[in-house]
């Protein structure tokens, strides 16, 4: 018998029982069943990240020549509030400055001026508060000496310096919105209000700052002119 005989004998008795074994499986119920594998997709949702809007208020005191003390020498109390007349402006949103009153001597927790590691201002943080442009009105103040107070309101981080600062104006209380746009400093409002999406990062940390000044000369009083005519009896005129 040839090799290829045998061969060929192996093959068929192979089959046979395969086609045997797979029969008796059908047979009994018992083949493998295949099943569609499921697999779990995790969902992943975008959350888009927004800022938090957070108003910082500050309180610098300095007398006539600008030199920044914490004011212990001088009583004051200062409070700025919401403003008491209407408001015109073309916005979709408008708030007030939380009611912020300080009292001298200064609680210097803040470095505002000359970026030199020395708090030259008291500062209070409200946070988490709403997008909106926040308008305030003339700061009160109770104590004597005090000259006008100059307002400045810029982005945390932003350098501070005296020549930005400005008096207090009513642009925003006229009906006529033209003259906004001019408003030293955005005098009278902080603008914390979504107008532009790239804006949000910076727009939404802003800094309100009050500067006031105390008088230690006393202004010149307009007098008479005194005149000392000499001779024997001299006297004034």
């Amino acid at each position: 018998m040839s090799n290829n005989s045998a061969k060929k004998r192996k093959l068929f008795a192979f089959k046979v029982v395969a086609c045997f074994g797979i029969g008796l499986m059908l047979a009994l119920n018992v083949l493998p069943v295949l099943r569609p594998v499921s697999f779990k997709v995790q969902e992943v949702l975008a959350v888009e990240t927004q800022p938090i809007a957070s108003l910082r208020v500050c309180k610098i005191v300095s007398d006539e020549q600008w030199v920044v003390s914490d004011g212990a020498a001088h009583l004051g109390v200062f409070t700025i509030h919401a403003p008491t007349a209407t408001i015109y402006i073309e916005s979709d949103s408008t708030s007030s400055v939380p009611t912020t009153s300080f009292t001298t001597p200064l609680t210097l927790n803040t470095d505002l001026l000359g970026n030199d590691g020395i708090n030259d201002a008291q500062c209070i943080t409200y946070s988490d508060i709403e997008f909106s442009n926040y308008f305030y009105g003339e700061e009160q103040v109770q104590g004597s000496n005090w000259l006008e107070p100059l307002y400045l309101s810029v982005l945390q981080g932003e350098q501070i310096t005296q020549g930005k600062f400005a008096t207090y104006t009513d642009g925003w209380f006229t009906e006529t919105t033209s003259d906004d746009g001019g408003q030293a400093g955005h005098n009278g409002l902080v603008d914390m209000y979504p107008y532009v999406v790239d804006d949000w990062p910076e727009q939404f940390n802003q800094t309100l700052v009050i500067w006031n000044r105390y008088q230690t000369q006393a202004p010149p009083v307009n007098q008479a002119p005194s005149i000392t005519l000499l001779g024997s009896n001299p006297f004034n005129v």
